[in-house]
């Protein structure tokens, strides 16, 4: 029984939470705020790529002063567990243009029915792309050291794929070129 009424729980509480979704439950209502004001070059609704998907907003964060920072806000996802209004990621601009930083939230709370554990990015603005880059420690350990010369096995894996491949696409404002121009 009380694993049933958690499933219905579970069920139940997105569809709640996403009445309280407010300016972000439609990319209609998202646009049509962001044509009435001047975007930064980093502003807009993005359709991240691969097999997720999700569409998210890009806006200034008014509450911060000096150097602007944005907010990334999830319009439409194909996970439940990203409800529309929901605080993606802090975006931080850099010194280097159209270089951001960004703190992504990449584990869902059930407790809280929040985004935790940011993790740190690198974002970079190019032709109306973002691509997303993840930032990696430099300190590694390597723990066959501790095992005698005997036992040592001489494999490695390395992840030979390039970071900058993922990211998102621009929806909004349209960008001046198309993303896949056709030549003749």
């Amino acid at each position: 029984m009380r694993s049933v009424l958690r499933h219905i729980v579970l069920f139940l509480l997105p569809l709640a939470l996403t009445a309280n979704a407010g300016d972000y439950d439609s990319v209609e209502k998202v646009t049509q705020r962001m044509s009435d004001k001047i975007l930064d070059a980093i502003e807009g609704v993005w359709q991240f790529t691969g097999e997720d998907g999700a569409l998210v907003a890009i806006e200034k964060d008014p509450t911060t002063t000096g150097l602007p920072s944005y907010k990334m806000i999830v319009i439409d996802s194909p996970q439940r567990a990203l409800l529309p209004g929901s605080v993606m990621a802090k975006i931080h601009s850099t010194v280097k243009p159209d270089t951001f930083e960004a703190d992504i939230f990449t584990h869902f709370n059930l407790s809280s029915m929040n985004l935790d554990r940011p993790k740190k990015f690198i974002l970079t603005l190019k032709n109306a792309r973002l691509t997303i880059k993840p930032v990696k420690a430099k300190l590694s350990v390597n723990l066959l050291r501790l095992i005698p010369y005997a036992y040592r096995l001489g494999l490695s894996y390395r992840d030979h794929r390039p970071d900058d491949l993922d990211g998102c696409v621009r929806v909004y404002p349209a960008p001046p070129q198309p993303s896949n121009p056709i030549y003749l």
